[in-house]
C-alpha cells in the first residue's frame, strides 16, 4: 500500500476553510479568494495617507511574464503560474514601493515559490500564511498568492508604507490555503529551512545531481539542516518510484560525476567531487536522499527518515 501523508496532514496543516466577506451598499457578497479579479487584491491609495499610485497598474499573464521578468520567468512555469499586478507607489516625500501579486497555479505552487525566494536572514512576519521582511523587502504567501513589496529605500517612512499596504492585501486574500502535504514529512529537529519544489530548476538551485532532469519527479521537498541537505521525490506509484530509483542509480553508477560507489540493497552510496558523501534510496512512493560531508552519516540519515515516516 503506498504511504499516504493524511496522519501528518491532519495533524499539522488542517485548517478551516473560510470565506471572507465583501461589503457594498446593498448586499453582502461572500466570495472565495481564487474567484476574484486580480486587480480587486490591490490596496486602495485612499487607505495610506500620503502615498499615491504612480501610473496604471500593470497585469501580465501567460508568457507574457517573461516582459516583466527578464531571464528569471522560467521557473514560475515549473511550478505553475497564471498571472501577476504589478503596481508602483509613490509618497510625498518621494519614498517609493513596487508591488508584485503573483497568482499561481495552486497554494503549493505560492508556497513553492515563496520557500524558493524566502531565505533564512530577514526577519519572520505575520502577514499571509508565512511573511520574511529585509531591510527594504518584503515577501508572504497566502492560498494561490505571493507577494513582494520592495522599497526604493529603508527609512521608515518606507517600511511603515510597506507594512501596511501588507496588511490590507493580506486581508484581501481570503482564506489561507495549505502547505503541500510532503513539506510535513521533513524531520523538524535542526531545521533551517526547506523548498517545495516541482521541477529540475528549483532542485538545482540547491545540488545539482545531473545536468538533466534524471529524477522526474512529480514534487519535491527539501530541508537544509546545519550538518546535511535531505531531499525527499515523491512519485504517483510505488513501481513509478523504484524504476526511477534504479534508472538514476545506472546513471550514478555509470556516470563520471561520482566515485566510491557502493550498494547497500535499496541504498546507494557514492561521493561527489568536492568531497560530499551521498546517500540514496526509496520508500513507498519516495525517492530519499541525503547529501553530507561525513562518509558515515548520510545512511543514517536516510535510515533516520524512513523510521520517522513509517511512525
Amino acid at each position: 500500500m503506498l504511504f499516504t501523508y493524511q496522519k501528518l496532514k491532519v495533524k499539522r496543516f488542517l485548517r478551516s476553510f473560510c470565506c471572507i466577506a465583501f461589503f457594498n451598499a446593498s448586499s453582502l457578497l461572500i466570495v472565495f479568494a481564487q474567484d476574484r479579479d486580480i486587480l480587486a487584491y490591490l490596496p486602495d491609495t485612499c487607505e495610506f495617507v500620503g502615498w499615491d499610485q504612480e501610473d496604471s497598474v500593470r497585469v501580465f499573464a501567460g508568457e507574457e511574464l517573461f516582459t516583466l521578468i527578464d531571464g528569471g520567468a522560467d521557473i514560475y512555469f515549473e511550478y505553475g503560474f497564471r498571472q501577476v499586478a504589478a503596481a508602483k507607489y509613490r509618497n510625498n516625500l518621494e519614498n517609493s514601493i513596487k508591488l508584485e501579486i503573483f497568482e499561481m497555479s495552486d497554494a503549493s505552487a505560492a508556497y513553492g515559490m515563496y520557500s524558493l525566494n524566502a531565505g533564512i536572514h530577514g526577519k519572520k512576519v505575520h502577514i499571509g500564511n508565512e511573511g520574511m521582511l529585509y531591510d527594504y523587502h518584503l515577501m508572504f504567501w497566502k492560498n494561490v498568492f505571493l507577494v513582494f513589496l520592495t522599497g526604493a529605500d529603508t527609512t521608515d517612512e518606507t517600511k511603515s508604507g510597506i507594512m501596511a499596504m501588507a496588511a490590507s492585501i493580506d486581508q484581501r486574500l481570503g482564506a489561507p490555503g495549505e502547505k503541500p502535504a510532503l513539506a510535513a514529512c521533513l524531520p523538524s529537529d535542526g531545521l533551517r529551512s526547506c523548498a517545495f519544489i516541482r521541477g529540475n530548476l528549483g532542485l538545482s538551485s540547491f545540488y545539482t545531481f545531473d545536468t538533466k532532469n534524471i529524477f522526474r519527479m512529480k514534487e519535491g521537498i527539501i530541508g537544509i539542516y546545519p550538518a546535511h541537505q535531505l531531499y525527499l521525490f515523491q512519485y504517483n506509484s510505488g513501481s513509478e518510484t523504484k524504476e526511477r530509483y534504479a534508472d538514476v542509480q545506472s546513471i550514478f553508477k555509470s556516470g563520471s560525476r561520482y566515485s566510491d560507489f557502493k550498494e547497500y540493497g535499496r541504498y546507494s552510496t557514492m561521493t561527489d567531487k568536492k568531497g560530499n558523501r551521498l546517500c540514496f534510496t526509496y520508500f513507498d512512493n519516495l525517492i530519499v536522499a541525503a547529501i553530507c560531508q561525513s562518509k558515515n552519516d548520510a545512511k543514517t540519515i536516510c535510515d533516520d527518515v524512513i523510521n520517522s515516516l513509517r511512525d
